[in-house]
């Protein structure tokens, strides 16, 4: 009974601090290599709160009259047939995401920034690509810490 109890408690303290975090901080400082992304389970973002995979997104208004510019849409059989990226239109105002996956992507020579994939309510809905800390920036997703 004593080794149940004692692999239960590992396995659980395993699971609370397992969690990968990186802070806005700490992204700028990244110096990986070119193509190589570093995923992660939470994002503290500069304005303080922490954004965990899982969490709900609520999209706000897009930083151009039309689309939105830090915020794409389109699938891997988008990608796969040759079909750029495409931003979200005005409809999408409103409307919320689910935080799918949270990486750093990019080079040294363009610099690295925090992307966020994000996936609709629906089971069907395309997957979007979110420029994270530039669509909090810009208002085009709605920031949950300080203003």
């Amino acid at each position: 009974m004593k080794k149940i109890f004692l692999f239960s408690l590992l396995i659980s303290s395993l699971q609370v601090y397992g969690q990968k975090t990186i802070t806005y901080e700490e992204m700028k400082t990244i110096t990986k290599g070119a193509f190589q992304n570093i995923e992660c389970d939470v994002y503290t973002a500069k304005d303080g709160y922490s954004y965990k995979v899982g969490d709900t997104l609520k999209i706000g208004r897009p930083s151009t009259n039309k689309t939105f510019a830090f915020i794409t849409t389109g699938g891997t059989a988008a990608a796969l047939s040759g079909q750029a990226p495409q931003g979200l239109t005005v409809n999408s105002s409103g409307g919320i995401t689910f935080i799918k996956r949270i990486a750093v992507g990019g080079t040294k020579r363009m610099g690295f920034k925090m992307y966020v994939i994000g996936t609709g309510a629906c089971g069907l809905c395309p997957n979007n690509m979110i420029d994270f800390e530039e669509a909090l920036a810009t208002g085009e997703i709605e920031s949950k810490g300080y203003t």
